[in-house]
């Protein structure tokens, strides 16, 4: 597994755990902390991937965060 996949399972584990009423600060947490384009990109990339699994966890993300 290479460093982009650990980071994104990183990412996916807390997002998919934490409570429905924490996403907004999260997501705003990340703006400030200018990392929000990045975890984005990291999404897309997976969504794109070739990996099926990968592309099932950024579609989990995505509808967690609400981006769909």
């Amino acid at each position: 597994m290479d460093q982009n996949r650990r980071e994104l399972d990183l990412q996916a584990h807390k997002i998919l755990e934490m409570g429905v009423e924490d996403i907004p600060s999260f997501i705003e947490g990340l703006r400030a902390q200018k990392a929000l384009s990045k975890l984005v990109c990291q999404i897309n990339s997976a969504s794109l991937s070739r990996d099926p699994g990968a592309r099932q966890v950024a579609q989990k993300m995505l509808d967690r965060l609400g981006f769909i």
